[in-house]
């Protein structure tokens, strides 16, 4: 279980911090993550994403602030209704924006609570705000 996470920890780090060469997040940045319960109890606990991410970045000797604003259950809609006061709120430079998982277990399309155009929307509020989006893929529910 070590190796897995020293590896998840290094391969988050990379993908985080370099895109392109060009690096996505910097030393002193301050990282928000928005997403749902995979966010939210991703940041709750030493083995959770958000704690190896800043872990990976450490590693490669970047120290981050960090703040998770995940809510269990929500779409990609609640994230949008919420966004301004749990993200841009916090001036970060860099969002990523894990969303679409309760959708599709909500039964999207067919559930028109929310639309691809609430990502775009997220993403494109971050950029607005001076910040570089990060979008995820959403993982299977």
């Amino acid at each position: 279980m070590r190796v897995k996470s020293s590896i998840f920890v290094l391969a988050a780090a990379a993908a985080l911090a370099a895109c392109g060469g060009t690096k996505v997040i910097r030393n002193s940045d301050t990282l928000v993550f928005m997403g749902d319960s995979i966010t939210q109890y991703g940041k709750d606990s030493a083995a959770g994403y958000l704690p190896l991410v800043a872990k990976g970045l450490e590693a490669n000797g970047v120290t981050v602030t960090w703040h998770g604003v995940g809510v269990a259950g929500n779409t990609a809609a609640d994230m949008r209704k919420r966004f301004q006061d749990a993200v841009i709120s916090k001036s970060p430079n860099v969002v990523t924006i894990l969303a679409g998982v309760n959708d599709c277990s909500q039964g999207w399309p067919n559930n028109t609570a929310s639309t691809p155009n609430d990502v775009e929307e997220l993403v494109k509020m971050t950029i607005n705000a001076g910040a570089k989006p990060v979008v995820f893929s959403p993982t299977g529910s």
